[in-house]
């Protein structure tokens, strides 16, 4: 089911942008979903800024993410089936990084999607809940690598049977380090979220309204799907 794909990386904390250039910032859709003011996002870049290096922690070799972003999805919510090809740690200023999220780059028929994944709240009085549920099927239509922006549903307690009594607390650390041990360059996920307002990528990937709530899948073909599921902590479902 795989398709090729660029070679991935996990961008450090807080090193410099690819190419020593800083991704641009724009705002994200205001929506009750969105759960920061401004993440980065696309800025339209060349060909030539399309993938830049950035070398790994031990001096390896160097590997590749993205900083100009397809922007072809449509609509306001949807499911995103495709291929990790990096993951851009918080605090990171290269690949559209920011201090609060973990940016995962999606690869969807050689078009790269970035999808920012809270690690915390900037909100007032809310932490971050995360849980983990194991299913042998995906929630909806089966993996089919694209972007899904019409019929699409999902909701934490009617799909997964979890309340917020399910989900664990946690420091923005541990919910990076957890998403990073969960997730690797190269797998299948399906990425259920809100479109960015320049349609090159998701956010509010967490517990919304019950009809459009956000998470992620990682497909395993053979064996299951695992999900990760986000929520606030002042929540209540």
């Amino acid at each position: 089911m795989k398709t090729s794909f660029k070679a991935g990386c996990v961008v450090l904390w807080m090193i410099v942008a690819c190419g020593g250039t800083s991704a641009n910032v724009n705002g994200l859709p205001q929506s009750d979903g969105d759960d920061s003011g401004t993440i980065g996002s696309s800025d339209g870049g060349t060909d030539e800024d399309a993938a830049r290096s950035t070398p790994e922690p031990d001096g390896g070799d160097a590997s590749v993410c993205a900083e100009a972003l397809s922007s072809t999805l449509s609509g306001t919510y949807g499911r995103l089936d495709g291929i990790v090809t990096a993951l851009v740690l918080p605090g990171s200023t290269a690949c559209h990084g920011d201090p609060t999220h973990l940016h995962l780059q999606v690869e969807v028929a050689s078009n790269i999607y970035d999808v920012a994944v809270p690690v915390t709240f900037t909100d007032a009085g809310n932490q971050i809940g995360i849980d983990e549920k194991d299913e042998p099927t995906l929630a909806g239509s089966a993996w089919t690598e694209g972007w899904h922006g019409t019929g699409v549903t999902l909701d934490y307690v009617s799909s997964f049977d979890v309340h917020q009594s399910d989900f664990s607390l946690v420091s923005a650390a541990v919910a990076t380090s957890r998403m990073r041990g969960l997730m690797s360059v190269g797998d299948e996920v399906s990425i259920w979220g809100h479109v960015y307002a320049s349609l090159d990528g998701l956010n509010a990937i967490f517990r919304d309204d019950g009809v459009s709530d956000g998470a992620i899948a990682v497909v395993h073909p053979s064996t299951s799907v695992h999900y990760i599921l986000l929520s606030k902590s002042t929540q209540t479902f």
